[in-house]
């Protein structure tokens, strides 16, 4: 179909991320799709379900009509196993740096501490022929790169703080 170039697309965004990250882990899923995670070796990501940087996009309509997405999640295999809190901890220390993170991120924990956003970035996009995917998988590589910049000491400190 016609999101089938995004698979690819995202294979070569976590090579280049892999390359401007030292140090980050980037993971697909299996098989690979328009999906993926960037995290810390300590961020307890290695099964996908720890605190990670998630990225992808999905089809939300016809004729090339999609979403991307861009968010900072922290589910229940995050380091400390206590998921409610930690991601209470991400929220108030990601809010003190709210004015850093991208332009268009939501507030923090925009669905609740039930929900494993701490905080995201979507937009809409129109993909009427294979030109357009790069486009797309650039604004995702710009907003989940300031993320990435904006959250990672944060991300950093609380989980260090609770490994004390």
């Amino acid at each position: 179909g016609r999101f089938e170039p995004f698979v690819d697309a995202f294979q070569a965004l976590g090579e280049r991320l892999l390359k401007d990250s030292p140090g980050w882990e980037v993971r697909f899923e299996t098989p690979p799709g328009a999906y993926l995670h960037l995290s810390k070796p300590n961020w307890g990501d290695d099964n996908m379900d720890g605190v990670h940087l998630e990225a992808y996009v999905s089809e939300t309509g016809e004729g090339g009509r999609g979403e991307a997405v861009v968010a900072l999640h922290c589910e229940k295999g995050c380091p400390g196993g206590d998921r409610e809190s930690l991601i209470t901890a991400l929220a108030q220390s990601v809010q003190s740096a709210c004015k850093e993170l991208p332009k268009g991120t939501s507030p923090v924990l925009v669905r609740g501490v039930k929900d494993c956003t701490v905080v995201e970035s979507r937009f809409a996009f129109f993909v009427p022929d294979e030109s357009e995917v790069r486009l797309v998988v650039d604004s995702v590589e710009d907003k989940l790169k300031g993320l990435q910049r904006a959250v990672a000491p944060h991300v950093d400190a609380v989980i260090e703080e609770l490994r004390r």
